[in-house]
C-alpha cells in the first residue's frame, strides 16, 4: 500500500498518514478511473493506427475495445470480502507480535 501511495498517487509521508481510509480509497478510485480513460485514449489511437493497414477485404476495422485487456478480476461477495478481512486482521496481529528470533 505504501509503494502504491508513495509512487502511484505521489504522496508524501506526511500527507498520506493525515488521510483516513475514506479518503484514501477515493484517491485510489480515482485513480483507477484516470487509468482507464488513458487506456481507452491509447485504445482508440491504436485502432485508428491498424485501421490505417491494408486488410483482406470485407474485414470489419478494428475497435478500441479490440485492444483493451478484458477484465479478469470477478466481483466478490460478501462473504469473500469478510475472509478477506479476517485474514488481513489474522496477519496484523502476527505484525504487532513482532519478529520472535531465535538462536540457532
Amino acid at each position: 500500500m505504501l509503494k502504491f501511495a508513495f509512487g502511484e498517487l505521489n504522496l508524501l509521508p506526511d500527507v498520506f498518514w493525515s488521510l483516513n481510509w475514506k479518503e484514501y480509497f477515493y484517491m485510489v478510485r480515482g485513480w483507477n478511473i484516470k487509468q482507464e480513460r488513458e487506456s481507452k485514449n491509447l485504445a482508440s489511437v491504436l485502432a485508428a493506427v491498424y485501421n490505417t493497414i491494408p486488410r483482406k477485404a470485407g474485414s470489419d476495422p478494428y475497435t478500441p475495445e479490440d485492444f483493451l485487456s478484458k477484465p479478469q478480476a470477478k466481483e466478490i461477495g460478501l462473504e469473500e470480502r469478510q475472509d478477506r478481512a479476517k485474514k488481513a486482521l489474522e496477519k496484523a496481529k502476527e505484525f504487532k507480535e513482532g519478529v520472535k528470533i531465535t538462536e540457532v
